[in-house]
């Protein structure tokens, strides 16, 4: 496996991961509401917080994939991916 492909698969797991975790804790908050569990609102703006931290990284995983590659396909190197998200170098795109 090339380093783009490690890349992709990388952000591409996170992407996965991040959604799937969005989508548990909203089911959890659902499923409270629905049962008579009111939350109380700093248990509200916890999960929003939550759910948005992890879409948000989903996003720049996504933005990574495209700057990867855009890069790839105009011949500069691919960047692997790092420890988290934001460990990865940005591709320039002019």
């Amino acid at each position: 496996m090339n380093d783009k492909t490690k890349a992709i698969n990388d952000y591409s797991d996170t992407i996965s991961n991040n959604m799937t975790k969005a989508y548990a804790i909203s089911v959890v908050l659902q499923a409270a509401i629905e049962n008579d569990c009111e939350p109380t609102k700093p248990h509200l703006v916890n999960t929003i917080w939550a759910i948005s931290d992890l879409l948000g990284e989903a996003e720049q995983a996504e933005e990574r994939i495209l700057e990867i590659e855009l890069g790839h396909k105009r011949g500069e190197k691919p960047q692997p991916a790092g420890e988290g998200v934001d460990a990865s170098p940005r591709v320039k795109v002019a």
